[in-house]
């Protein structure tokens, strides 16, 4: 369930990210001291979490979705909304910056969540 971004510089598109986030231009967008995104408004804000990885042999950038402590789902509506909220933003501000973007359907690395019995996540609505 991870985001993978095609880029012939993974590096630079996540400064430019990281930037876009500090100077308030990448919609509702904020990171924490890890580096990791969440959603600003009120009913989003630090329900999951978006950790990027530079993946260089690939020539992407992974963000990988994490729910917040305490939350024992990822629901399909949480899910649903940081990923299509993040490629809305990528589309929008940093078309220019990347060739392709995919959103897997199954657990892909960097995502971390826990399932003891399987590979995926419990996804609920």
């Amino acid at each position: 369930m991870a985001i993978i971004i095609k880029t012939s510089n993974p590096h630079k598109l996540l400064e430019k990210i990281y930037k876009a986030v500090d100077d308030k231009n990448a919609d509702k967008w904020t990171c924490d001291k890890s580096g990791r995104f969440t959603y600003t408004t009120f009913q989003w804000r630090s329900e999951a979490w978006l950790k990027p990885e530079i993946w260089i042999d690939e020539s992407e950038l992974r963000l990988g979705i994490r729910k917040r402590k305490g939350r024992k789902y990822l629901t399909s509506k949480l899910y649903n909304f940081y990923h299509s909220k993040f490629v809305e933003t990528m589309l929008t501000h940093f078309v220019q910056d990347f060739s392709s973007i995919t959103v897997t359907a199954q657990k892909t690395a960097p995502d971390e969540f826990e399932n003891p019995k399987m590979n995926t996540v419990t996804l609920i609505d």
